[in-house]
């Protein structure tokens, strides 16, 4: 324990050392909030295909899903049930596994908590029953359980054998932030240094209040009460920062049954996607969701018009979901979430499944 506690201040230290010679970036989201900003698609992709997927009795999408973008599927998934559609036509194919106690069945998917699947390893993640969780691999079917240590908040991979899990942090005082797992034993941890005081009994658990991206190869960190974006190894090392002098702090969490409401006032980042020339974020303030982007050229940041203006085919604007390792940009149109004019444009109907866009 004490050796990992001096490498993470071991790195920061590097870190700040570095950042006298190269500058950090910081994302000002007080500036970006009151600013307004215009992306072409075209600077983005230059390739998009549409699948609409298939709508019927047995594939009925529910509001909240997360999306995994395999090498012949598109897996929809829920915490109570994951589909299978195929990725080039949108039919759908299956449900996978099913949700239950009985022999066979997983306790849930661990949607709103981090990785749900490795898209290009072909596996998805699932909570199982007795202190296990599962990889289930869609193409040969196999299934891994394995004993997890502690209660799991979040996952995410960093290799196609690697993993990491986050603990929740109930009192406060939880000592370890990660555990470290490789070929699916627990290898080592992160020691939590975000330690608080609780002052009531309750508890919250927010959506999204953990998150995990990959770019480049690597797996990136943000948890909701700080300031700093990190890449995850067998430490946390700095990436980038938000500057806000509204952003959620860590004595939040010090009254749970007043989280919420707290966190309403606050510009909550829930959703981090990287690119080599681009940070696109959004953030929910007072009950609004807005889609934000950094350009890493021009440090210039805002609230974009209308999302990514679609210039090249005319249809609706688009706003990236996550990029997958293969590089390819993931949008998802939820007629759910939609108006009655950005249905028309799609030729969607309100209760139809969405349409997944893949930007090359």
């Amino acid at each position: 324990m004490m050796k990992k506690m001096l490498s993470l201040v071991l790195g920061a230290l590097l870190f700040l050392a570095c950042n006298e010679q190269e500058e950090m970036i910081r994302v000002d989201v007080d500036q970006a909030m009151n600013s307004t900003l215009s992306k072409k698609l075209s600077d983005v992709v230059k390739k998009l295909d549409y699948v609409a997927l298939e709508t019927d009795s047995n594939s009925l999408v529910g509001r909240n899903f997360e999306l995994a973008l395999f090498d012949k599927d598109i897996a929809v998934i829920e915490n109570r049930k994951i589909l299978l559609f195929d990725r080039e036509t949108g039919k759908f194919k299956q449900e996978v596994l099913h949700r239950g106690n009985e022999p066979g069945g997983y306790a849930s998917a661990l949607v709103g908590r981090g990785m749900v699947a490795n898209e290009k390893a072909g596996y998805l993640f699932l909570n199982e029953w007795d202190k296990k969780m599962s990889t289930y691999n869609i193409y040969t079917k196999e299934r891994k359980r394995f004993p997890v240590l502690g209660s799991i908040k979040s996952v995410a991979y960093t290799e196609d054998d690697s993993f990491v899990t986050t603990a929740f942090n109930f009192d406060g005082q939880h000592p370890l932030k990660m555990w470290i797992y490789n070929h699916y034993q627990c290898v080592d941890s992160i020691p939590n240094s975000w330690k608080f005081k609780l002052m009531s009994n309750a508890m919250t658990i927010i959506h999204n209040d953990e998150i995990f991206y990959r770019m480049n190869g690597r797996t990136y960190f943000k948890d909701a009460t700080n300031d700093t974006v990190f890449v995850v190894t067998d430490t946390l090392t700095p990436a980038f920062v938000f500057k806000s002098s509204n952003l959620p702090q860590i004595e939040l969490r010090e009254r749970p049954d007043m989280l919420y409401q707290k966190m309403l006032d606050k510009y909550f980042v829930n959703n981090i996607v990287e690119d080599a020339n681009h940070i696109y974020y959004t953030v929910a303030y007072q009950e609004k969701t807005y889609q934000l982007l950094y350009d890493k050229k021009t440090g210039e940041s805002g609230v974009l018009k209308g999302r990514l203006t679609n210039d090249m085919d005319g249809g609706i604007s688009l706003f990236p979901d996550h990029i997958t390792d293969r590089g390819e940009y993931v949008f998802v149109l939820n007629p759910a979430l939609m108006d009655e004019a950005e249905l028309a444009q799609c030729n969607l109907k309100e209760d139809d499944n969405p349409m997944i866009v893949i930007g090359r």
